[in-house]
């Protein structure tokens, strides 16, 4: 399973649907901010904003979730640094206290002993692993992760963006943009679950073996799967486009 087996179990069921998201949160900004946009960040008082050159915005109400930082080799979760955290951040321990995930549950989650050397690619994986775990845990949003100082990633959750739903041409369409992210999925058979899950579309599997799998998304449209002998994605088309 990997170095954050709980962790990466929960991440892997959001993968395909959280990377896609992102991939359509990317395209959104680019239409509405141009290229070169920043953003800005409030915690205690709940703000949030991408800001374009011409003064624009995309504003989000954000929950930090996770902080990783090298100095300390660990990934804090952030309701383990407030009072009183809201149900956003609490997601994720909540997911872990059900069904007994001790990486969700704990404050502070270690690296890994045999993790990488290279303390940005650590930092850079474990940010998107809590990411993606709070997409799964909250059921709506986006997440975010930016460089807060000293190799340190911050994690948030953002609400309040409009970001589309993929449908199924997005799915294909985005499928090779974001093939080096779909990478850090280990398990693809439970992230095609999750897509199914998180957009409430029917699911279909090839055969005993689950060779493959068929979405669809209730107005007659399919998106296919395939996996190859070591239970990696290798093909995604959809005959019905």
């Amino acid at each position: 399973m990997g170095a954050y087996p709980g962790l990466q179990a929960v991440a892997d069921r959001a993968a395909y649907y959280g990377m896609i998201r992102q991939s359509l949160l990317e395209d959104l900004l680019l239409e509405r901010l141009g290229q070169d946009y920043t953003f800005t960040v409030d915690l205690d008082a709940g703000e949030f904003a991408f800001l374009g050159e011409a003064g624009q915005s995309v504003t989000a109400t954000p929950t930090l979730v996770a902080s990783v930082a090298p100095g300390p080799r660990s990934l804090l979760w952030g309701w383990a640094g407030h009072d009183v955290p809201g149900p956003e951040a609490t997601a994720t321990r909540d997911l872990g206290q059900q069904y007994g995930i001790d990486e969700l549950v704990a404050p502070e989650v270690p690296f890994a002993a045999d993790a990488s050397h290279d303390s940005d690619a650590e930092v850079t994986a474990l940010a998107h692993l809590a990411g993606l775990a709070a997409v799964e845990a909250v059921r709506a949003g986006v997440y975010y992760t930016f460089p807060a100082g000293g190799g340190t990633r911050g994690v948030l959750h953002l609400q309040g963006i409009e970001v589309p739903e993929p449908t199924i041409a997005e799915i294909v369409l985005r499928f090779p943009r974001v093939a080096e992210e779909f990478s850090r999925c280990q398990d693809a058979r439970s992230a095609v679950v999750g897509l199914s899950e998180h957009l409430g579309w029917r699911l279909d599997w090839d055969g005993p073996h689950r060779s493959g799998a068929t979405l669809h998304d209730g107005a007659g449209r399919t998106v296919a799967f395939g996996f190859d002998a070591q239970g990696r994605l290798s093909r995604v088309d959809a005959p019905s486009l």
